[in-house]
């Protein structure tokens, strides 16, 4: 990003829910069927993905879409100072995710959004090495080329795995940053992509994934508080997933179509991810609402 405006940065996950375990993150990040652990056992550090950092004055605003459900979105204040790993729970929450399955997100920029659907990515990304090569050869004609390749993967740290050499360049030069959810998150793509063309796409259970999409929102996106906060702000929530891994409970064909679907209001409440991140609330997608519950 250029750096006469605020990064792209800084943005976390959040947390997992689910009406029949209430599951939570072990200290991985997996899915546990105990009550969230907010400390390491071994570590006695703050677990990453509950731990919400101090608070801040500064807020950017995105745009959260859950692609292919029509107009099943959430608009959104989030902490800059938020890790990967504090989105990642917070995208759990926001769309009632158990948690149980494996995730990435990858961070891109030069994005062109649908038209007709707000908030997807339609395509994105940088040229590869390859036809950067060709380009300079003046073989391939620059103009014809289109860039696909992630400017950063987020890929979670696998257990016991030393953190020495968190960054490493990939084969196409492209940023993998193996302990990313771990920590916050600022990088500038040297004035080559705008801050409104940088999105991020996640993809969570990767045998019949959900994708959510998310951008910057608003001509002005980064905003600053007069009460600093390291909670989200609820802006607007429209629709709900639908209802994940049923167990045949529930006939598919009479659950609601997820725009359809109304949202608690209770989602707008200031407090509410963080009593989500201590375990004392929880979503849940049922067949005409979003609900929250205590525990």
């Amino acid at each position: 990003m250029r750096d006469s405006s605020p990064p792209f940065e800084e943005i976390g996950l959040p947390p997992p829910s689910s009406l029949a375990s209430k599951r939570a993150l072990s200290n991985d990040g997996t899915a546990d069927s105990s009550k969230r652990a907010h400390t390491s056992d071994v570590t006695k550090q703050p677990n990453p993905y509950f731990a919400l950092p101090p608070p801040t004055d500064s807020y950017v605003t995105l745009y959260f879409t859950l692609c292919r459900f029509k107009r099943t979105f959430r608009i959104v204040r989030v902490p800059r100072n938020y890790t990967f790993a504090n989105l990642h729970m917070f995208i759990m929450f926001l769309f009632e995710s158990s948690n149980h399955y494996l995730h990435k997100m990858e961070v891109f920029d030069n994005i062109e959004l649908y038209k007709a659907k707000k908030g997807e990515i339609k395509e994105g990304g940088r040229i590869n090495r390859w036809l950067r090569q060709q380009i300079a050869d003046g073989v391939t004609d620059p103009h014809s080329c289109k860039g696909t390749e992630p400017l950063m993967h987020v890929n979670m740290r696998p257990a016991g795995q030393s953190s020495f050499g968190g960054f490493d360049d990939g084969p196409e030069g492209i940023i993998q940053k193996t302990d990313a959810e771990r920590e916050n998150i600022s990088y500038k793509t040297g004035g080559s992509s705008k801050n409104e063309n940088i999105g991020i796409k996640c993809e969570y259970d990767f045998g019949s994934p959900w994708d959510i999409d998310i951008s910057l929102n608003d001509t002005v996106p980064f905003v600053t508080s007069h009460d600093p906060s390291h909670l989200p702000v609820m802006v607007t929530a429209k629709g709900s997933s639908p209802i994940e891994d049923d167990p045949g409970e529930v006939d598919w064909r009479t659950e609601m179509e997820s725009q359809k679907k109304s949202i608690s209001q209770l989602f707008y409440a200031k407090d509410l991810f963080d009593r989500f991140c201590q375990g004392t609330v929880f979503s849940i997608a049922e067949r005409e609402t979003l609900d929250v519950y205590d525990e």
